[in-house]
């Protein structure tokens, strides 16, 4: 069954392009301490640790057991961080870079090895990977009024460029879709 779908909210922009890209990315075998997360944002919003988040799941369909971790990504730095996205900013945007910090990246590999054993004893299930926002702050009121243009790529591993998983999504269309 197919291990990954990421997901912001329930609120999907996800580019054509990147869907094949993402479809084939798997959870269990990627190495955690590589992945990295880019979310883009106008200058006048910033995040804080703990404002973008992971969750990964797994569900055991042959026990009903579920398999849950949740990990607060950590920021990184700004655009020197990740140049070729850097390079594509437009001159009012800000570039987070975020990834799971050492013991985050040691829990993820613990619970692929966890989920690994299960399929491994005859188990089946699905999961998912999801990466979201917990947070995030402006002191520029004039944000709250206009679209707040993001972008969220997701890089899973050391080798591989970053996917586009949101491109262009307004967030304050999401924000009020869900009541906030």
């Amino acid at each position: 069954a197919l291990f990954l779908s990421v997901s912001l909210m329930a609120c999907s922009t996800v580019p054509p392009s990147s869907m094949a890209q993402l479809a084939l990315l798997n959870p269990l075998t990627m190495k955690p301490a590589e992945i990295r997360v880019v979310v883009t944002f106008p200058d006048g919003i910033r995040l804080k640790p703990g404002d973008v988040v992971m969750d990964v799941a797994w569900k055991n369909t042959s026990s009903g057991e579920d398999v849950k971790r949740h990990f607060a990504l950590e920021l990184v730095t700004g655009n020197a961080a990740a140049p070729q996205i850097g390079r594509q900013l437009r001159a009012d945007e800000r570039l987070y870079l975020l990834m799971l910090n050492a013991t985050d990246a040691e829990k993820f590999r613990s619970m692929q090895a966890e989920v690994m054993a299960a399929q491994n004893a005859g188990a089946s299930g699905s999961g998912s990977l999801s990466v979201g926002f917990a947070g995030g702050c402006t002191a520029d009121p004039s944000i709250r009024s206009g679209p707040v243009r993001t972008n969220v790529l997701l890089k899973p591993d050391a080798e591989a460029g970053y996917i586009p998983v949101f491109a262009d999504m307004d967030l304050m269309t999401v924000l009020r879709s869900a009541g906030l």
